[in-house]
């Protein structure tokens, strides 16, 4: 399928278990581009997504919030 995200950014992000710490929120409308998501299904459950284009990956979502990976 093909899509897009986009929404404010109301709350705290919580990246410590990735060692980003904590983004606070910024009030930032962000609206990210379109790409193309391959979601993988077994039984009733969603068991990976593969997000493909230049806003698909981890590093694409947290960029505009200011969130550089790989971290260090």
């Amino acid at each position: 399928m093909t899509g897009h995200f986009e929404g404010t950014h109301k709350a705290d992000l919580d990246l410590s278990a990735i060692g980003a710490g904590v983004i606070p929120a910024s009030g930032k409308k962000i609206v990210w581009p379109e790409v193309s998501v391959k979601i993988t299904v077994e039984g009733d459950q969603i068991v990976r997504e593969e997000a493909y284009g230049e806003g698909g990956g981890m590093e694409a979502f947290l960029a505009p919030l200011g969130v550089e990976l790989p971290l260090a």
